[in-house]
């Protein structure tokens, strides 16, 4: 219920952006964007404290955590750059440096865990992830690769590099996640893993539709939101909330065992 009504507001946010004003747009979406983030570390948090000192999972909770504690700090700096610079987010920033070296612990936490179970998945369930991760490799090679290898002298270096970097993190990140849910599938903890490889595929069609639209200066023109826009912090905040339903989940069955 809680996920749901978020959700709803976000998207009436954005819906009624013209009505508001974009500068109530703006602060809503980053308290919104900010207080998922931060959820997401503190439940994971909660999590890694249940496990035992030189326990597996203790190693994995922890690695994933640590991650999203430097998520939830890029959106902190982000929310800052968005509500107070007259002149925009910077691109690129501070923030992007926490969100790239995010994603290190992160893969590691999920490819961890399922080299940890050492099963193999029903093969059904895995052709429908490879397809599933498939569409997400081909978006970020039509609307990310491509236009950088067709336009090699637009944005600097850096940016260039992020680009790339942003989709190529969401690919190993949903590919660990993906892995770990196909080996807890049929058991009671397939739905919270599945939650987070579902969070990792709707990040990764976000920092997609980003990289797409910075990339092309339609990100916010001229201070606006557009369809594009509204899009990728949409879909952002749906993939912190996803992620946090998952690990509420998690800490939920870890109690009742």
């Amino acid at each position: 219920m809680i996920v749901t009504a978020v959700m709803v507001i976000v998207i009436l946010l954005y819906a009624l952006g013209k009505v508001l004003g974009m500068g109530i747009v703006l602060v809503g979406y980053t308290l919104i964007s900010v207080s998922s983030s931060i959820a997401c570390a503190v439940l994971c948090g909660v999590l890694w404290k249940h496990f035992r000192k030189g326990e597996v999972l203790k190693r994995i909770w922890g690695s994933l955590w640590f991650g999203l504690i430097l998520w939830a700090a890029a959106e902190i700096i982000y929310g800052v750059y968005d509500v107070f610079l007259v002149d925009g987010t910077p691109y690129p920033s501070l923030a992007d440096m926490f969100f790239v070296l995010g994603f290190i612990p992160i893969f590691i936490a999920l490819f961890s865990r399922y080299n940890s179970l050492r099963v193999d998945p029903p093969r059904k369930l895995v052709r429908i992830s490879g397809a599933a991760f498939g569409m997400v490799t081909a978006l970020w090679l039509m609307f990310v690769i491509g236009p950088i290898i067709e336009s090699p002298g637009a944005g600097t270096a850096v940016e260039q590099v992020l680009n790339i970097l942003y989709p190529l993190g969401d690919l190993l990140v949903v590919m660990g996640a993906l892995l770990s849910m196909l080996a807890l599938v049929g058991g009671e903890l397939s739905l919270p893993w599945g939650m987070i490889a579902l969070c990792s595929l709707i990040l990764a069609f976000s920092d997609s539709l980003y990289s797409y639209a910075t990339w092309n200066n339609i990100y916010f023109p001229g201070g606006n939101s557009n369809l594009i826009t509204a899009l990728s912090n949409i879909t952002h905040v749906a993939g912190y909330l996803v992620m946090a339903f998952g690990l509420y989940v998690r800490i939920r069955l870890h109690r009742s065992l």
